[in-house]
């Protein structure tokens, strides 16, 4: 009898399990906060497995084998390489991560950066729609190159080598979305950042992480460029591209960058705060939800929409050794 094949995963974690299980009790669950219409903060006690996830995100039904691709080799790979980095930086401080480990580090903070829903969605969203219809540069780029035996438009040329525009437009976004997480130059930048991780005592307010769990500002790789990852309620990455800054920062009170933290992963909370204690309803209350950053998704998507895809769109592709 031949074997039934394993069930496709489903649940699409853009807030990886292993970062949520750091948070998690003896019990193996942590507290979920979250802020109604009315105000009200409710907090509840789950899972890591049930929560942080969207079904099927990172599915593309047309592609046939490889529509799960990106949630099983991409993010599955990223994530069980971060996982044990994490543990390192936890154990040691951050001190003595080896360069294949940095390297790892780097994409699955670019992942991070990229794979939340708003941002995956507009990723997807811009992918179909400008395989569907090209800009006029496109256009005019293909008119200037198709042989005689050619489709007339670049649209009836790409619905022939894709066989519909829906398969076509299922493997751009997915071809977008592993370029951009990979993309060499852009965790090269991550990689020449100055790195720390700050540990809290027992006595400190804890780190909180949210369905929004990375904080970046300034850009990365320009003045003032940081990189803030809870990666445990006690313990937090950090990186900065200026030394200087990265100097004044390390150097204030810990109380101050911690406060700092907790409120970054909390105002651009869109459902859900992620704690280790239940004590933390009145914080959540007053933080939740107050700033809302446009994704990195979204912004490539406007972008591509007023000037085409063209440029840099995530050919610098590598991968880890």
């Amino acid at each position: 009898m031949t074997a039934k094949p394993p069930n496709e995963p489903w649940r699409h974690h853009y807030v990886p399990k292993f970062l949520l299980q750091q948070w998690c009790n003896e019990e193996g669950k942590l507290a979920v906060y979250q802020k109604l219409p009315t105000g009200e903060v409710t907090v509840d006690w789950k899972v890591p497995k049930s929560v942080g996830f969207e079904p099927k995100l990172y599915t593309f039904p047309a592609l046939g084998e490889a529509a799960t691709s990106i949630e099983t080799r991409l993010f599955g790979r990223l994530d069980t390489e971060a996982a044990k980095i994490v543990q390192r930086m936890i154990e040691t401080g951050g001190e003595e991560l080896e360069p294949d480990e940095k390297q790892w580090w780097s994409y699955f903070l670019l992942g991070m950066i990229i794979r939340g829903p708003e941002s995956t969605r507009a990723l997807k969203d811009a992918a179909t729609e400008m395989w569907a219809a090209p800009d006029p540069k496109t256009q005019a780029e293909y008119e200037k190159r198709k042989g005689p035996d050619d489709p007339l438009t670049m649209e009836e040329w790409l619905i022939s080598e894709a066989g519909s525009n829906e398969r076509g437009g299922q493997q751009l976004g997915h071809r977008l979305l592993h370029s951009l997480v990979m993309h060499g130059g852009l965790a090269e930048r991550i990689l020449q950042m100055e790195w720390f991780v700050m540990v809290s005592h027992d006595d400190s307010e804890p780190f909180l992480t949210s369905d929004r769990p990375i904080f970046t500002s300034n850009g990365i790789g320009k003045e003032n460029g940081q990189i803030l990852l809870p990666i445990g309620p006690r313990h937090l990455f950090m990186a900065f591209w200026d030394r200087g800054f990265a100097r004044d920062v390390t150097r204030s009170p810990v109380h101050h960058t911690i406060d700092l933290a907790r409120k970054f992963v909390t105002v651009r909370a869109q459902k859900y705060v992620y704690a280790s204690t239940a004590d933390e309803s009145e914080f959540v209350r007053s933080w939740f939800g107050y700033e809302r950053v446009t994704s990195i998704g979204e912004t490539l998507a406007a972008n591509w929409a007023a000037n085409g895809l063209g440029g840099d769109d995530g050919d610098d592709e590598t991968t880890p050794d």
